[in-house]
């Protein structure tokens, strides 16, 4: 498969020739019958039509965005066991399971960067394999000085797979399948959520005492740890049988690679011969055309890259688009700013509500009842316990964010994208209200559930418009700045949360819900149509 999917004919320049998109874009379907000498890239994708090899691009983006998750969510699910094993303190385990985020949050803008610069594949193949190395020294940490630096350092490198891999998808991908393709990657990558608490449940509790080095003895824990790391290396082999995107060959360029490439998943995808494909030459959409930077040659290269970081990033900022950056960094604030914070809660106040229902038979209260301490109750869970009692509502939240991405995606390509997301940001503002008032641990727990699960829904839907709002020469990078300005406010986000679920509950449900209708109100009335104007032209 390897042979067919990536483009054997030497690269060599390419070369566009003036021609409207609109005219292009109006009956690229019409024109699969006849040859045609020129189109823009998009129409040109729309030819290729969708098959085995759009299910391939997804799933393989899909396995890294699996890996990518696994990585961020893994050491929260031992610091119980390994803070024992180590002797940490709660400051320690506190840093332990932020360092991978904080690794992540600094490194996301220099990898989108990177990703425009070398390619979405490059940066893919190098981050997954170095995770994965990584991934297996951190199981034979003999403190935890080293566990933490190689976790900060797993979450550093974790900043190369997400943004490039939904711009890898995007740009393979044909306009008419391209949201149900994100969201079926992204339903992969939820299934993280219940395969790591189950994998822990089936690993941890085992008796292991194997002596090592020293004191360093290898329990459950660390063959947990050394396991998890597989999820790197699988999409290593997919991502590599798999070219650079057309879109960054054609940029980079590459004309005739890119056709190339083109032809390949033609043939592919519509089960025709590579010379049946009706394009003789491709071009960048103008879109791109007039966003194309010229490259800039001697001096210092390290100087060089930096100097282009930053003309990159600030082309984002300028008059031309500081609009779609300002309006795609305040929805994803609001998304994942509330998300994180109700699922790094999640299992303290369903552990509280559970110990309470074990006690009160009748159980007669509200979460915040529960969370501001009016409610006493004995806490037997001791701190170096696996807790399994979170384990079956992860598994399940898990299961019911990957059936949410399925269903969502059969309506992706149909429905504007801002109807989307006000109905999977509406339901969880609504849940986050009903908190205040609903006394039943049913209820209670299903609407935590509801926030956590339509809130992770809501990301790639919000990450796929901010994606496609710009050209491809800034598309990782713009991609990277928008989740840097969403996970600094996962971070604050957690921290002010936590101290209003204690100290001012109903406040803290109603900021949520607030926020939320923040980005609704964003959404509906965003600039950001082009991708709605793509759509009105080619059915034109």
């Amino acid at each position: 498969m390897a042979t067919n999917l990536r483009g054997s004919t030497p690269p060599s320049p390419g070369d566009s020739s003036p021609v409207a998109d609109a005219d292009a874009e109006r009956s690229p379907l019409l024109m699969d019958s006849k040859k045609v000498d020129v189109l823009p890239l998009e129409a040109a994708l729309t030819l290729t039509g969708s098959g085995l090899y759009t299910a391939y691009v997804t799933f393989s983006a899909g396995l890294a965005l699996f890996a990518g998750m696994c990585n961020m969510q893994m050491m929260s699910v031992v610091i119980p066991v390994a803070s024992c094993d180590l002797n940490m303190t709660s400051t320690q385990k506190g840093f332990l399971a932020s360092a991978a985020f904080m690794g992540i949050t600094l490194s996301s803008h220099l990898f989108g960067f990177l990703a425009d610069i070398c390619g979405r594949r490059a940066v893919l193949l190098l981050c997954t394999f170095t995770i994965g190395v990584i991934s297996l020294l951190s199981s034979l940490s003999p403190t935890f000085v080293v566990l933490a630096a190689c976790w900060f350092a797993i979450g550093f490198m974790t900043g190369g797979i997400f943004c490039p891999a939904y711009v890898f998808i995007s740009e393979y991908c044909p306009q008419n399948v391209r949201g149900k393709c994100i969201l079926i990657a992204s339903a992969m990558s939820a299934t993280a959520t219940a395969y790591l608490p189950s994998m822990s449940w089936l690993i941890v509790p085992l008796n292991i005492q194997v002596p090592l080095l020293g004191n360093l003895v290898f329990t459950s824990w660390r063959l947990f740890v050394a396991l998890v790391p597989l999820t790197n290396f699988i999409p290593m082999f997919f991502l590599y049988t798999l070219s650079e995107t057309p879109k960054y060959l054609l940029n980079a360029g590459k004309g005739e690679e890119t056709l190339e490439l083109l032809r390949s998943i033609y043939s592919v995808n519509k089960r025709k011969p590579k010379e049946e494909f009706p394009l003789q030459k491709v071009q960048l959409d103008h879109f791109d055309e007039i966003c194309q930077q010229k490259e800039e040659v001697g001096g210092n290269p390290i100087l060089r890259m930096a100097k282009k970081m930053l003309v990159q990033t600030a082309v984002l900022f300028s008059s031309k688009f500081i609009l779609y950056t300002t309006t795609s960094s305040l929805m994803m604030i609001g998304v994942l700013g509330i998300y994180n914070s109700f699922l790094l809660w999640m299992p303290e106040q369903t552990k509280l509500m559970l110990l309470y229902s074990r006690n009160n038979t009748d159980f007669k209260a509200t979460m915040c009842e529960v969370m501001s301490h009016e409610i006493e109750f004995e806490n037997t869970v001791g701190s170096c316990d696996l807790n399994r009692n979170k384990f079956p509502p992860s598994i399940a939240i898990g299961m019911a964010q990957c059936v949410t991405f399925l269903l969502i995606s059969l309506i992706a390509d149909k429905v504007n994208k801002k109807y989307i997301i006000v109905a999977i940001t509406g339901i969880p503002a609504a849940a986050a209200i009903a908190l205040i008032y609903v006394d039943k641990l049913i209820l209670i727990v299903s609407g935590i559930g509801v926030i956590v699960v339509f809130l992770l829904t809501a990301y790639p839907v919000c990450l796929s418009i901010a994606v496609e709002s710009f050209p491809t020469s800034h598309r990782s990078t713009a991609a990277s700045i928008v989740l840097l300005f969403g996970r600094l406010a996962a971070t604050l986000g957690t921290q002010f949360f936590g101290y209003l679920f204690h100290h001012y509950c109903q406040t803290a449900y109603w900021a949520a819900a607030s926020v939320l209708l923040g980005v609704i109100i964003v959404s509906v009335s965003s600039p950001l149509k082009r991708i709605d104007e793509q759509k009105e032209k080619s059915k034109s």
